[in-house]
């Protein structure tokens, strides 16, 4: 469970740095620099649903 943990909490970050970026225009704003931030959240995000899928099939082979 501590990956998960951690990816969220990476996830949120990630968000939350993306959020700031593009609405309080932070001066490092560009669009390389956004789409940089939206593939390592999009990247976190998908490794957080494999992790969730493999739980997920543990738990059906165990029933």
């Amino acid at each position: 469970m501590k990956n998960v943990n951690k990816l969220l909490e990476s996830i949120e970050n990630l968000r939350s740095k993306l959020y700031n970026e593009i609405n309080f225009k932070d001066t490092r704003l560009t669009d390389k620099t956004v789409l940089e931030d939206s593939l390592i959240l999009n990247e976190e995000i998908n490794e957080y649903y494999k992790i969730i899928d493999k739980i997920r099939q543990r738990y059906s082979r165990a029933k």
